[in-house]
């Protein structure tokens, strides 16, 4: 499985994963932008459109690095 990268992914890169949408990948990208790089994936459950169920079904998809 090739990981995405969500520190260097568009809007459009993200929105391309059959478990994010468009919204989601918006307020992935959109805290990115104001608050700098993810450190680390539990980072990405602060994103306000994240769900607890959604973060277990894309966390082996995504990386930081």
């Amino acid at each position: 499985v090739k990981k995405l990268n969500i520190n260097t992914s568009s809007v459009d890169d993200l929105n391309m994963h059959p478990y994010i949408s468009k919204k989601e990948a918006v307020a992935i990208f959109t805290r990115r932008v104001k608050t700098g790089d993810y450190t680390d994936m539990q980072e990405i459950k602060k994103v306000a459109l994240m769900q607890d169920s959604l973060f277990v079904k894309i966390l082996p998809y995504l990386t930081v690095k």
